[in-house]
């Protein structure tokens, strides 16, 4: 039901606002611990290096090269 929901969440907010591109792996991170034989702890951010970092650099890499984009991330 979840997945559902962000899918339909995900295409109407692209809809909504053009520039915004909502790119996802499919899997949840309980899926990630599983297929990496991870064990899930609070200490190593695992899961947000493996649905979020990584899968944000290469969408990134594959669209633009090194001088044509700035990735700011904080506050």
């Amino acid at each position: 039901m979840r997945r559902g929901y962000l899918d339909q969440l995900s295409r109407d907010a692209m809809e909504r606002i053009p520039q915004l591109y909502w790119i996802s792996e499919g899997r949840d991170p309980w899926e990630v611990f599983h297929d990496e034989r991870w064990i899930g702890n609070s200490r190593v951010a695992q899961c947000s290096a493996e649905l979020k970092q990584k899968l944000a650099r290469e969408w990134v890499e594959s669209r633009y090269g090194p001088d044509e984009a700035l990735i700011y991330v904080g506050n």
